[in-house]
């Protein structure tokens, strides 16, 4: 039981790193974009790892609590106080988290000054689009090379009008 109770705060762990690092990577970006003094930078970024450090241990203790729930709901008639105590304890983390969120946001915001945090909220969406646009044509790229690949090899119209409409495409 050990074993698994680790393995999924492992695992938990990996997710809230890459998404934290996804999320800390377009926050730095922005922020090298702001003329900010590095002195307001440095207690911005402390900010972001205080609230990823408070987001990677609800995040564990809610994985702790989704398995408790599970392994008691495998029972035939399982006792429906403990499981709204469980449901209780998981929307108890997610209030603290949402609020730590939300704390964070204000204390940057203070920090920055109302300019300085318009712009920020400007430049996140600009750059989160732009991010979100990349993905969305590298699947729709996977997608037609899929697609490409899954007709029939053998048609000599399939290969043909692929090919044209390639080059098409980049006069």
């Amino acid at each position: 039981m050990k074993k698994i109770i680790f393995l999924v705060l492992l695992a938990a762990g990996f997710m809230s790193v890459s998404q934290l690092s996804a999320q800390s990577l377009v926050e730095e970006a922005v922020l090298l974009r702001l003329d900010l003094p590095v002195a307001v930078k440095q207690q911005i970024k402390e900010l972001v790892m205080e609230q990823a450090q408070l987001e990677r241990e609800l995040g564990a203790d809610q994985k702790i609590l989704q398995a408790r729930l599970e392994r008691m709901l495998i029972n035939e008639d399982p006792d429906m106080n403990q499981v709204e105590n469980i449901l209780r304890e998981s929307l108890s983390l997610k209030l603290k988290e949402e609020m730590g969120r939300i704390t964070r946001t204000q204390e940057m915001r203070k920090l920055m000054g109302e300019e300085k945090w318009t712009l920020f909220l400007r430049t996140r969406a600009e750059i989160r689009s732009r991010i979100e646009n990349r993905i969305n044509d590298s699947r729709s790229a996977a997608d037609r090379s899929s697609r490409t690949e899954s007709s029939s090899p053998g048609s000599a119209s399939s290969g043909g009008s692929a090919g044209s409409t390639g080059t098409a495409g980049r006069r």
